[in-house]
């Protein structure tokens, strides 16, 4: 059995690792390498669908995109025979063969600031709390308790 190092390492020592034989610092060559593939794209793309596209990945010849709507992702996706051959000439990956587009998950409430709770309505509580009655699961009906508490008057 090989023993553990159990003695943990100061970020900035596995920063000043030899980046090409670190894994931190082959992560960190592929981190740079995709900033400055995203600066061209962008360039190419325009500041109109920029705003709305950004490389997510390029691994295995594939170029993942990632879009903030479907609509944007099919406008893209109309347009990935010309993405390709810029990539391919522009941007010295010759060995790209696909470039697949994504849609990124969009957040339940984007709107909500990040510190706002939500709450329930008093009726949604009393919902939630007659499912919780019904459930022989304890731990699942005390996650159920707990959330019924949160309504607009009370936690």
């Amino acid at each position: 059995m090989v023993p553990h190092n159990k003695t943990p390492t100061l970020i900035r020592t596995l920063l000043k690792t030899d980046t090409s034989t670190s894994v931190l610092g082959n992560l960190m060559q592929h981190i740079d390498f995709l900033r400055g593939l995203e600066q061209k794209l962008s360039g190419f793309l325009g500041p109109g669908v920029s705003k709305h596209c950004s490389i997510a990945n390029y691994a295995n010849n594939t170029l993942v995109l990632l879009t903030d709507t479907p609509s944007w992702a099919s406008r893209i996706r109309y347009n990935t025979p010309q993405i390709l051959l810029f990539l391919q000439n522009e941007c010295d990956l010759g060995s790209l063969k696909t470039v697949r587009i994504k849609v990124k998950p969009v957040s339940v409430h984007p709107d909500l600031p990040p510190d706002k709770k939500l709450k329930l309505d008093r009726h949604t509580a009393s919902l939630v709390r007659h499912s919780a009655s019904a459930i022989t699961d304890d731990g699942l009906k005390s996650l159920f308790l707990k959330i019924s508490q949160y309504t607009q008057d009370g936690p």
